[in-house]
């Protein structure tokens, strides 16, 4: 499960910049549909994402081609098995 916390600033950028629009809307649902344990899972998914390093829990996007980049923070829960 995939929760966005600021979908709205997303939005608000893209009604500034039609242009935008569009690409946002595609990678909005992409992330809806999403269901990632482990950090590998969101390069095999974004193929052009990139993990940041050294424990710092960001991905970079490249939306529209690398026309816009998205630097988000990514935390997975931990699950047990009993």
């Amino acid at each position: 499960m995939l929760r966005l916390i600021k979908r709205k600033s997303i939005e608000d950028f893209a009604l500034q910049n039609a242009r935008s629009k569009s690409s946002f809307r595609l990678w909005l649902t992409f992330l809806k549909m999403v269901n990632w344990a482990e950090p590998v899972d969101i390069t095999e998914t974004f193929g052009s994402a990139d993990l940041l390093g050294k424990g710092s829990h960001r991905a970079v996007f490249d939306v529209s081609d690398n026309n816009y980049r998205m630097i988000c923070n990514y935390y997975f829960r931990r699950t047990s098995v009993d």
